[in-house]
């Protein structure tokens, strides 16, 4: 007896080490930071990394349900569905005086926040209290704020050293919300898992087609997996943590997110898609 707990105890040290294996030749990040690192360094030299030199993946516009990433070739391809480990995650605020069709693009916000909480620039201040951050305070008939709230997700993807930044527009934030507080019931941080972003088809009141953001969990990850991603998590965090919008990355198609047909934001959060591989319906 003793001989077999032996066995399945070293069975079990081997199954673990086979998985740390895979995980580390799947994202390579995980373990060879420092080579990253050394490399960015005779590279880049003094030259400062943003989070916006980080590959970006957008929500497609016109109500496209695909993705455009970066392929291992360097050239863009349209994928269905984007998955990874999220390392890092934050809330962020950018507004602009001027619309879109008016500056045209590229230009920085006239105020902009890191942290979603305190603005900087004109007008700026504590975001809870400035009137561009209230529903209904953006130009004609929309509900939509003037000073647009978003999510950044940083996203580490198969394959890659550096983080990938999904930016979630407004009419995406509350799904993504309500997954967070689903796994936060369970006790897990978000870089607890493999995940993947989908994308589906909703309508505005106005009858806009546009797409939203679904995540759902691929696998969870064991303790020893978590344990080679929360180093890397927290140098992720503690790098981008404090950037605010650069450039302008409006696009000239704007949505209500208020009164959406298809919109799961007024669901229970037990609603929103969290099913692992395997679950019975």
């Amino acid at each position: 007896m003793a001989r077999d707990k032996s066995t399945q105890a070293q069975e079990a040290t081997t199954n673990q080490e086979t998985a740390l294996v895979k995980l580390s030749s799947s994202y390579p990040a995980l373990t060879g930071g420092g080579d990253v690192a050394e490399a960015m360094k005779v590279n880049m030299g003094d030259e400062e990394v943003t989070m916006f030199d980080l590959e970006r993946i957008r929500v497609p516009s016109g109500g496209s349900l695909f993705w455009e990433v970066m392929g291992a070739e360097g050239t863009a391809e349209a994928v269905k569905d984007v998955s990874g480990i999220i390392v890092f995650t934050k809330i962020g605020r950018s507004y602009w005086k001027s619309s879109f069709e008016e500056s045209g693009g590229g230009t920085p916000p006239d105020c902009s926040s890191a942290d979603g909480r305190i603005g900087v620039g004109d007008p700026g201040g504590l975001c809870h209290e400035c009137p561009l951050a209230e529903f209904g305070s953006a130009e004609g008939e929309s509900r939509a704020q003037a000073c647009k709230q978003q999510r950044f997700v940083f996203l580490l993807r198969e394959g890659t050293m550096l983080p990938a930044v999904l930016a979630l527009p407004p009419t995406s934030l509350k799904l993504m919300k309500q997954w967070l507080l689903q796994i936060s019931q369970r006790a897990k941080p978000y870089w607890s898992f493999i995940v993947k972003f989908s994308l589906k088809e909703a309508k505005s009141s106005g009858g806009i087609k546009y797409a939203q953001v679904v995540t759902s969990i691929v696998r969870p990850l064991s303790e020893e997996e978590v344990g080679l991603v929360v180093k890397f998590a927290a140098t992720t965090r503690d790098t981008f943590a404090s950037y605010r919008e650069g450039a302008d990355e409006r696009t000239p198609d704007k949505v209500d997110p208020s009164g959406l047909e298809g919109d799961d934001s007024d669901k229970e959060p037990e609603e929103i898609e969290t099913r692992e591989p395997g679950q019975d319906d």
